[in-house]
């Protein structure tokens, strides 16, 4: 019987958060199957998301999809802010504690407007946090990455 995997399973092995691996569902880039309300992920369903060297650039992809809706003209109900926040860093791996830190504060927000996108540069050595919400929210958030 081969294993199966939550949202939130996906989200720890891929440094994503639990909405994300939501939109992904949403927008076609990952399949599953549902058992009873759940979504459940086999290895492959993961896999189909980072086989290719492209799978960073999807994400980057995702980041810049964002800030770009953002600068586009609406109204809004309350002050927002964008912001793009590079972290040096060895590897993914050094900086996974931070990136699980982000993850579980950008969780615990109940806020829909918030979004919290995480890549890394492998190339450069750089972790990128894109964060578009609340200013105070968002504010949270870079004080959890300047503490670390």
């Amino acid at each position: 019987m081969e294993k199966l995997y939550t949202v939130e399973d996906v989200a720890k092995m891929t440094g994503l958060t639990s909405r994300t691996i939501r939109n992904y569902l949403a927008d076609g880039r990952l399949t599953g199957r549902k058992v009873g309300a759940q979504w459940r992920f086999t290895e492959e369903n993961i896999a189909a998301i980072f086989t290719e060297a492209s799978s960073r650039k999807d994400v980057s992809r995702a980041a810049a999809g964002e800030v770009e809706a953002f600068l586009k003209p609406q109204s809004r109900s309350s002050a927002t802010v964008c912001a793009v926040v590079d972290y040096p860093a060895e590897s993914a791996e050094a900086v996974a504690p931070l990136v699980q830190k982000l993850t579980d504060q950008y969780n615990g927000f109940d806020e829909p407007s918030l979004r919290f996108i995480y890549d890394f540069d492998e190339k450069n050595g750089v972790a990128r946090f894109t964060l578009i919400g609340e200013i105070a929210m968002v504010a949270k958030m870079i004080k959890t990455i300047r503490k670390d």
